[in-house]
């Protein structure tokens, strides 16, 4: 219980802290729960909440000595009602515009409170687990699957009870549709076809994905998982539930590396009018309330944090800078004006565009580009020693044929930054960000490896975890634009899984 001494916010609500607020029952819990960023209302809300969503309840509506409660009264509006922390009696009631109506960015931008925006902890590493994961909830009553977070597709694909290939480790689950009231397997006939590239088997719709960048050491090796379609309630980083539509795996190949540690994934691209792009039904039926995501990665708690229908800017150190998203609804992708190693301000074969992925662990550019890296680095040897690529002699030997080295910090600090030149940004990469600790199955825990692949000639071109893990970067799907800000590392990932 919150104290009823009439002081101001913050010296009755010292940050940071949780505490446990009980609210009686004349009031609409769902609106509450909304309003507080809950996913559980019940007609007796008890629910622990952090300081800063008390302040904003706090401060916004109703000064130091209150708490908002919402009730419904028509489509178009709720009543609020100030109710005294100590005897829970309703002393004025006023009206406003439904939550969903509020601009979160108000929370953020007047009190810089962020707990507004849907937020969820992420899991993973860049090596060995190679994919950064999330929770998703599926069905009534839920159940919960953790997912890879990928900006490279649009479906949702869990494994199925039975699965062929699928890893049965903690934290995975298996969906089992029997024991969901919500569950509605997707049925077809030859009148009654399935969309979305899917196929009518039996009467029941299919599918099969095969992707790229699933085995790390082999980027362009293709994976496979297949099985089933059904229609389920979703939730994912938002108080309310969606309809989505998505594969439950039956079938998997035994080469998806990246799917050995956790197996499903949820697609962050995609049109926001089909069933099957969970985050474009969250923006489609107002659970969020603005079609942009965020993302960053870093080691605290969890490894990372994702905020959906949002932005929380204390996850950055700085403002975002913006560059027009060039790609299709299937991924993300943005102007490239060239990659700068050291003396080299352009090096030779980089294409003029750069998918983002968040499904790909390391940076991945196209033979010639590879080269062109590998050309830049050695010219640099004229001016200082690179270890793993000056002098090297031998088979193999350098980074760029697959060794690994032992590196002091003297010794891995003579490498130049590599920076990403975007349309509109820079993003540097230090030398800890493209030499990798142990990334290979072949090094020792302390042997430095290039994190950088090629794809094949000409091939595919993509910017990975390796540099999104030094920025909080926002999906502006409204706008059609990709933000980048320098992580803070003292927020993101401090919400432990």
């Amino acid at each position: 219980m919150l104290h009823s001494q009439c002081l101001s916010v913050k010296k009755i609500l010292p940050c940071p802290f949780r505490t446990t607020l009980t609210y009686h029952t004349h009031v609409s819990a769902e609106y509450f729960a909304t309003f507080l960023g809950t996913t559980k209302a019940m007609s007796r809300l008890q629910t622990t909440i952090s300081c800063a969503a008390v302040l904003a309840a706090l401060a916004i509506q109703l000064g130091p000595c209150g708490a908002v409660v919402l009730t419904r009264v028509s489509e178009k509006k709720s009543t609020v009602k100030r109710v005294h922390v100590a005897s829970h009696k309703a002393i004025e009631g006023q009206r406003f515009a439904p939550w969903s109506a509020i601009s979160r960015r108000v929370l953020q931008d007047r009190h810089g409170v962020s707990d507004a925006v849907p937020t969820l902890p992420v899991g993973g590493d860049i090596w060995p687990i190679a994919i950064f994961w999330a929770y998703v909830d599926v069905g009534t009553p839920t159940q919960r699957f953790p997912v890879a977070i990928d900006s490279g597709s649009y479906t949702l694909d869990i494994p199925l009870t039975g699965c062929k290939g699928c890893v049965d480790s903690k934290p995975n689950n298996f969906y089992e549709p029997s024991k969901s009231s919500s569950s509605e397997q997707e049925k077809c006939s030859l009148i009654k076809g399935c969309g979305g590239g899917a196929r009518c088997s039996d009467g029941v719709c299919t599918f099969s994905n095969t992707y790229e960048t699933c085995a790390p050491q082999n980027p362009t090796e293709p994976c496979t998982i297949s099985g089933k379609l059904f229609d389920d309630t979703v939730h994912f980083g938002a108080t309310q539930g969606v309809t989505a539509n998505f594969g439950a795996i039956d079938f998997q190949t035994s080469n998806f590396e990246q799917f050995k540690n956790i197996d499903g994934v949820i697609g962050m691209a995609g049109p926001r009018n089909t069933k099957t792009s969970v985050i474009g039904q969250l923006v489609e039926t107002g659970a969020v309330s603005e079609d942009v995501w965020g993302l960053c990665l870093h080691q605290g708690n969890s490894n990372g944090t994702i905020t959906i229908g949002g932005l929380d800017m204390t996850l950055a150190t700085g403002a975002m800078q913006y560059t027009p998203d060039v790609g299709e609804p299937q991924f993300y992708e943005m102007k490239m004006e060239g990659i700068a190693f050291g003396a080299t301000k352009s090096i030779a074969g980089v294409k003029s565009s750069i998918i983002i992925d968040t499904g790909t662990n390391i940076l991945l550019l196209p033979d010639e580009g590879y080269n062109g890296l590998r050309t830049a680095m050695e010219s640099e040897c004229a001016r200082t020693h690179l270890v793993g690529v000056c002098n090297v002699t031998g088979p193999k030997s350098s980074l760029f044929d697959g060794a690994c080295y032992d590196m002091t910090d003297a010794e891995l600090g003579a490498f130049p930054d590599l920076t990403l030149n975007i349309d509109g940004v820079s993003l540097p990469m230090p030398p800890r960000n493209f030499l990798l600790q142990g990334y290979a199955p072949h090094a020792t825990p302390t042997q430095f490896c290039l994190g950088v692949a090629k794809t094949s000639p000409g091939g595919l071109q993509i910017l990975g975890d390796t540099t999104l893990s030094l920025y909080y970067t926002a999906f502006d799907r409204a706008n059609k634009r990709i933000g980048w800000a320098p992580v803070n590392t003292s927020t993101c990932g401090q919400t432990p899984l």
